[in-house]
Formats: C-alpha cells, sequence, structure tokens
C-alpha cells in the first residue's frame, strides 16, 4: 500500500497535536504537559496520587514511543520521524504492531472508560473529546462516536483499536481527521 500525501500530512497534523509545547519535537516535556493538561482539565489535583500515575504513565509511553521511533538517537521525535514510522506501520496489521505499541493506541480507550466497564458511551466519549476540544459541538462528538462504536450504543477496545487502525489506513478525510485538525491538549503550566 502506497502512504499518500494525505496520509503523510494527517501524521504531521498528529504530530501537531502530540507537539504540545510547539517546540517542533516530541519529547518528554510534552508528556508532563499533557499529563497536567489533562488532569487540570478533568479536575484532578496535580499533588494527587492519581496524577502521579497519570503522568508517569504518559512519560513511561513517550520513552517507549521515542524509543520505537526515534531515528537519529536524539530523545526525540521529530515530524519526518512520525511520518516515516507511520509510513512502516500502514504496511502492518495491527496485530503485528509491537505490544507496547498497542498497548499505547488502547491508553486513550481506557481514560475514556472512566466506569472501567470495558464499553465507551457516547456520554464517557463526550467528556473525553470535551476535555480536548472543549469547543467542540455535540455533532462532530456524535458523528466520531459513531464512527467508532460502528453504529452501537457504545465501544469497546475492539472497536477503538479499529478505528485507530482505519484512521491511519484509510486515504481521505475521515471524522477522527476531522476532530484532529482542532485537538490539542493546553499546556496549563511548565513540565
Amino acid at each position: 500500500m502506497t502512504f499518500t500525501d494525505q496520509q503523510k500530512e494527517r501524521v504531521r497534523v498528529l504530530f501537531n497535536v502530540m507537539d504540545v509545547d510547539g517546540g517542533g519535537f516530541i519529547d518528554e516535556d510534552d508528556a508532563k504537559l499533557t499529563a497536567r493538561g489533562l488532569a487540570t482539565m478533568r479536575g484532578v489535583p496535580l499533588d494527587s496520587p492519581a496524577f502521579t500515575q497519570m503522568e508517569k504513565s504518559l512519560v513511561d509511553a513517550q520513552a517507549y514511543l521515542v524509543n520505537l521511533i526515534d531515528q537519529n538517537g536524539d530523545g526525540k521525535i521529530s515530524p519526518d520521524e512520525l511520518v516515516d514510522f507511520y509510513e512502516k506501520l500502514v504496511q502492518t496489521p495491527f496485530s503485528s504492531y509491537p505490544e507496547p505499541f498497542q498497548r499505547a493506541v488502547e491508553g486513550p480507550f481506557r481514560m475514556i472508560d472512566t466506569d472501567f466497564s470495558g464499553e465507551a458511551s457516547e456520554d464517557e466519549y463526550a467528556v473525553y473529546f470535551r476535555t480536548l476540544d472543549p469547543t467542540a459541538s455535540a455533532e462532530t462528538i456524535r458523528k466520531n462516536f459513531q464512527v467508532i462504536s460502528g453504529g452501537k450504543d457504545s465501544f469497546d477496545i475492539n472497536d477503538w483499536r479499529r478505528a485507530s487502525q482505519l484512521w491511519i489506513e484509510t486515504p481521505g478525510d475521515t471524522p477522527f481527521y476531522d476532530a484532529l485538525i482542532h485537538l490539542r491538549v493546553k499546556p496549563t503550566q511548565q513540565a
């Protein structure tokens, strides 16, 4: 499968979302700022054990991704490195992705499924989505939810994996892409 210019642009948009501090690279500071932003938006005190665990999880995931994606050994991910990684990834079935990468894809699902039922409802998804983008319309959220859930009342981890893989593999705009264009966790404090 050829990785199209449109897919490369989609990964560059993802890069801009992940580069929280706007430094031109994805690094540990971005993970820490993401944790602070998410905690603040969800009302999790920054001096709480819940925040400490959230930050550790994001920093660990970030370190794994840097180890996996960083080609020049500088400890950061550049836009080109992320595009190259996804270009290789699109050639591989999700079930063949390294297990830690699969877990990284699953991380957001665990943040969405706040009641730990193994199913994410549209309400849970809306809370998560609005945490990342308070200006999102109900229509945008519903459209994204329907894509992920396949029209069901909820989605599970397998639906989330399928939607994540579809987002990577599908040329052209998708509801995920529409949402990602304006998603960005706003840093609230320096890391």
